[in-house]
């Protein structure tokens, strides 16, 4: 094996074998020859020693050294042969010299040569193949590095898109219905609804021989739909999953007390959110949008999100649309199942709901699956809380006899409903014995209603401070405005009216919660308390006139204490900062106002005043009032006006509140707040044409619809108008008083252009019915016509065109879409 030592003697014993040949006197020239070769070996032999030292165990060089092992013995035994010929004594070699200078060189001076030349060249090859080596090892290196930074490149570029899409996502909607999906499929018993998925009208559907791309699934209350729609969501997603083809499977959850998706457009955002979240890449005009609205343009029109969605559906032959709980969406039925069938045969779409004659007419040329509970699903439904539920197991365990009486009772008595054969089980669940099962049995109730009766005595039949304690709960799940997290309803329950401090020893551990409100309570995705049947809300909110009368004042009253607290007052104290260790502190400040409004007139109003003119900023800390201005105070009356507290409002004009300084009927009409508006308009004193100072209003700058950021000038019917409050534009415009139709304010729209904006199809043909509306006025050179159509509000530029508006500009004007409007009925009219 060649070692460094072995390197180190052939260097030396070539330095000898050249000294001595330097002394031969009067040499032929292979002595200058061999010198010289032997010179270059030292030179490779020096440098193999080199990139020999520098190695390290492992190193590809040392495997090619082995290559000359053979060839350095070969050397090492030359080199000792020539330095013994060569070595004598000086003496004697200058004596001898002469006479046998090169008798012995001359027969082996050539082999010698050759000898020395093949090693050097074997040497030289070697190192040459190192060379070559590193060289490709530093290519590779350089590749290596280059692959790395390629894909650090990206990994970053798919971390901004990544980012890009989820800032985009958040910009659309901030609605998670994959979340309630999810938490609806964990309430599925296994083995139930499969009638459903067999069906033939569903199977069709889903292969798209249907004679309609849409299928309506109406059912009674208690039926499972909501159940049943997530079970067909788990299925599709498993069937697309291992599908030859993506298809996006979208949905739409309605979750009790959630009222995120109000209008058509918020549901189109959201499916769009969806969609994006199964494709690689936004479509330019996604994020040019986006990007508009980052530099303050006004939300896009639901064409433009229709003509966006088409665009991101381009991907796939079809996807599938789950609407669940459709007749909970009041907005606009009919153009929301138009705006989502428009889009034919790529949409897929499945709409459950309660069977609602006017629902029923939406979807009379689609196919129907009716819902039901089948009798044999509800027996699997028994089955499972028998064989689950602890209390039931330990009371028919060894009585088949129970077991089965449960069982054909229970089915009997359901009715074809989920929801009420699980009501009938909870009631067994809470009985103290099998003989008070049996009891309950023998006298179950077959309505619903009945039902949630004997679920409340339960609660009645423990002590008075657990009866008490779980009527507060009930309350305040059933009443509040959205779901209650764990944190805000213990902290609720906490509050003692009137103080101003939180007592934290009255912070309740949910396990005392749950216990006192006996099973009806439960915790949703470990978040969110709810009621363990979705419509025993229902019942409770029934109950409100008898024994849940005044519960919006008294949640009022623990708002308005909570807020009140002195740990609020420090103006040191950031309250989006301190909220974590208040978590009802949001609660309270965004929603005290809504209860406020559905209080009996004497009972909080001088309690709110109190509050208000001592706690403005914490009122405002929370809330999000449209277009926020410090330039415009928030007066007493400002937050009567924009909440619609009516009667605190009265209370203002009384003690002689100038209603016309201080904007109410402008800040009223802006929220959409009809009550207050009414009481202002039968005044005298309220000039309902008068242009007040307000930020409502919606403008342009550069061309571009924009959130105005500062106070402008409008009327009470501009303000209405802009945010497309239909109820309060009609009764602006029935009052005698009404000369302000066309106002133009300086810096903004009419109303008529205000409502085209905000894409407001109702305001729109309210205005265009009345006598006297002029169609001509300009905003930045466009008539309102005009400017529908440029926004692409299609619908509202039929209104214009039916109503027989129109000049040879606006014609000319209309571009591309003139040849659809020539050709059909409505151009008649022009």
């Amino acid at each position: 094996m060649v070692e460094i030592a072995s390197i180190t003697a052939l260097i030396q014993k070539s330095r000898t074998v050249i000294k001595y040949l330097k002394d031969v006197q009067d040499a032929p020239k292979e002595r200058n020859e061999l010198m010289r070769e032997l010179r270059h070996m030292e030179i490779h032999l020096s440098t193999v020693k080199i990139i020999t030292s520098l190695s390290t165990a492992g190193d590809p060089w040392l495997m090619i050294l082995q290559q000359l092992n053979d060839p350095f013995k070969e050397l090492s035994g030359l080199l000792a042969g020539i330095e013994k010929d060569l070595k004598v004594t000086s003496l004697w070699w200058k004596r001898v010299a002469p006479r046998l200078q090169w008798s012995f060189a001359e027969e082996r001076a050539q082999e010698d040569l050759r000898k020395v030349e093949d090693i050097g060249s074997l040497v030289m090859d070697v190192v040459g193949q190192h060379e070559a080596l590193a060289f490709s090892l530093n290519v590779q290196q350089k590749l290596c590095d280059l692959e790395g930074k390629v894909d650090a490149i990206r990994d970053v570029a798919m971390s901004r898109q990544r980012d890009k899409k989820a800032e985009v996502a958040a910009w659309l909607s901030p609605l998670d219905y994959s979340s309630i999906q999810r938490g609806k499929l964990k309430q599925h018993v296994a083995g139930t609804g499969q009638w459903f998925l067999e069906a033939l009208q569903f199977t069709s559907w889903l292969d798209g021989t249907a004679k309609s791309s849409t299928l309506w699934c109406p059912g009674d209350p208690g039926t499972g739909k909501t159940v049943l729609a997530s079970v067909v969501v788990a299925h599709l997603c498993e069937r697309t999953e291992f599908s030859k083809e993506y298809i996006p499977v979208l949905r739409v959850f309605r979750d009790y007390q959630t009222s995120d998706a109000k209008t058509v457009p918020d549901i189109i955002r959201s499916l769009l959110k969806q969609l994006i979240y199964t494709q690689n890449e936004l479509s330019s005009t996604l994020e040019s949008m986006h990007t508009r609205s980052l530099k303050g343009a006004m939300d896009p029109s639901l064409g433009e999100l229709m003509e966006v969605l088409s665009l991101h559906l381009e991907g796939y032959p079809y996807v599938y649309i789950i609407f669940d709980a459709f007749d909970e969406f009041v907005d606009n039925q009919k153009e929301l199942v138009s705006a989502l069938k428009s889009f034919g045969n790529r949409v897929r779409l499945l709409v459950t709901s309660r069977n609602k004659p006017a629902i029923q007419r939406l979807f009379q040329e689609d196919e129907e699956l009716p819902i039901r509970a089948d009798d044999g699903d509800i027996r699997k439904l028994v089955m499972s809380r028998l064989r689950d539920n602890d209390r039931l197991r330990i009371f028919v365990r060894d009585c088949d006899a129970l077991r089965q009486n449960i069982l054909a009772m229970v089915v009997e008595k359901a009715q074809g409903m989920f929801l009420l054969a699980d009501a009938h089980l909870s009631l067994f669940a809470h009985s103290e014995d099998r003989g008070d099962l049996i009891e309950k049995l023998q006298k179950l109730p077959e309505a619903i209603a009945s039902t949630y009766a004997h679920l409340l005595e339960r609660a009645e039949h423990q002590t008075e401070t657990e009866k008490t304690l779980a009527y507060k709960i009930f309350g305040l799940v059933a009443f509040s405005q959205r779901p209650l997290t764990i944190p805000e309803l213990q902290y609720a329950l906490a509050v003692q009216v009137g103080t101003k401090k939180l007592n934290r020893h009255k912070i309740l551990d949910f396990d005392l919660i749950s216990s006192a409100c006996v099973g009806l309570v439960v915790v949703d995705g470990e978040e969110y308390v709810r009621f363990a049947h979705p419509t025993f809300r229902e019942y409770i909110l029934s109950q409100q006139a008898g024994k849940f009368a005044g519960i919006h004042e008294h949640i009022t009253r623990l708002c308005l204490t909570y807020m009140s607290f002195d740990v609020f007052r420090s103006p040191n104290v950031l309250l989006s900062d301190i909220s974590a260790k208040y978590p009802f502190l949001k609660y309270a400040s965004n929603h005290w106002a809504v209860h406020a409004r559905k209080c009996a007139r004497g009972s909080v109003e001088e309690e709110i005043l109190t509050f208000l003119e001592t706690r403005t900023q914490i009122a405002l800390s929370f809330e999000q009032p449209p277009d926020s201005e410090p330039e415009i105070p928030r007066t007493l009356a400002w937050f009567a006006a924009h909440h619609g507290l009516v009667h605190v409002m009265q209370i203002l004009l009384d003690r002689g509140v100038d209603p016309q300084h201080e904007n109410t009927l402008c800040v009223a009409a802006h929220a959409g707040q009809i009550s207050v508006v009414k009481l202002l308009l039968s005044r005298d004193d309220v000039d309902m044409n008068q242009a007040n100072k307000v930020t409502c209003l919606r403008h342009y700058q550069n061309g571009i619809e924009v959130k105005d950021a500062h106070p402008t000038f409008c009327t009470p019917l501009v303000a209405a108008a802009s945010n497309g409050h239909e109820r309060t534009v009609k009764m602006l415009l029935k009052s005698r008083r009404m000369a302000s139709l066309n106002f133009l304010p300086p810096d903004g729209p009419t109303a008529l252009s205000a409502a085209v904006l905000g894409n407001h199809v109702g305001v729109v043909k309210l205005l265009l019915r009345q006598p006297g509306i002029d169609t001509s006025i300009r905003i930045l050179d466009e008539t309102p016509l005009m400017l529908a159509k440029r926004m692409g509000r299609d619908d509202v530029v039929k209104m214009f065109l039916e109503r027989g508006d129109g000049d040879e500009w606006s014609v000319v004007y209309l571009g591309s879409r003139f040849a659809d409007y020539l050709f059909s009925p409505i151009f008649t009219n022009l």
